[in-house]
């Protein structure tokens, strides 16, 4: 078995962690290679030169979040081993990992694999209606966010919501809003920022997105839940100079007036590497100290 380990050198416990991990692929035989997983380089490389049959992720959420950004494409599963606090994209820990290792040796049919959507942000600028010239093209795992940003005063907009991904205007207008910004979240992401601005939890298999906005002007404007297959229209009308559209809280580029905003889920899905005992409520009870 072929494995590619990305840690995050930031981590306190990542050498020993590293540490074990040589020891044990040694003792068992197994074709490893490691790189930090901020070296972009290496590891496109890596995985154009190699065949790997899994990615071991050390470190938190944020090391797998971006880590998920520039893998999904090659459909090589992901395993996180938490080295971090939260744990809900790592679920994993070394221990676990050793004692499933027959398991994980096995192959794919032997270990638990859930599939998550990955969203394409595509900003253009708006020519007459006419996107011709493409600004910027990202992907995230957890969420789009657009964040008001200095003077701090509250940002304007319109959204649309395409149930065909062709986006016209005067078709499928779903609201104006005037708030501190906005958030469009996958499945996986609505335990992140959607849910710290009051949106929904949603399981992450869960083929929707939803737009939260963030301290809304208007008190009915409300979390909604659209159908994954939707492309989420944004143009805006009112900005400030310091406003940003942030991918999955890493990335970030300063939007101008001008300049739309288009969200939509994108092929192939993450293949993540799930708990092998627990199942997602019982994370997610753990995550939130739910009923303690």
């Amino acid at each position: 078995m072929s494995v590619l380990v990305l840690y995050n050198e930031d981590k306190e416990e990542v050498e020993n962690s590293l540490d074990e991990l040589r020891t044990f692929f040694y003792t068992n035989s197994a074709s490893y290679k490691e790189h930090p997983h901020t070296c972009s380089v290496e590891i496109e490389r890596e995985l154009a030169t190699t065949t790997f049959d899994l990615i071991v992720v050390l470190g938190g959420d944020g090391t797998m979040l971006s880590v998920a950004r520039r893998v999904f494409q090659y459909e090589i599963p992901i395993l996180g081993i938490n080295l971090g606090h939260l744990g809900f994209l790592a679920e994993w820990d070394l221990n676990l990992f050793f004692k499933e290792w027959k398991k994980i040796k096995g192959g794919a049919g032997y270990y638990p694999i859930g599939r998550r959507n990955i969203l394409k942000c595509t900003i253009t600028k708006d020519k007459l209606n006419v996107y011709q010239e493409k600004i910027a093209e990202f992907y995230a795992l957890n969420d789009v966010v657009i964040n008001a940003g200095s003077p701090f005063r509250m940002i304007e907009g319109d959204i649309f919501v395409d149930f065909h991904a062709q986006v016209g205007y005067g078709i499928d207008f779903a609201a104006s809003f005037k708030s501190d910004g906005l958030v469009i979240s996958s499945s996986v992401g609505s335990t992140a920022y959607s849910l710290s601005a009051g949106g929904p939890i949603i399981v992450p298999s869960a083929n929707v997105l939803s737009i939260t906005p963030i301290a809304p002007h208007c008190l009915s404007m409300r979390p909604v839940v659209v159908d994954g297959v939707s492309k989420i229209h944004i143009a805006m009308s009112k900005i400030n100079e310091g406003t940003t559209v942030v991918i999955d809280g890493q990335d970030k580029i300063r939007l101008e007036k001008d300049w739309v905003i288009d969200v939509a889920k994108t092929f192939p899905q993450l293949r993540l590497v799930t708990h092998p005992t627990k199942n997602y409520w019982q994370i997610l009870r753990e995550k939130m100290h739910w009923s303690e």
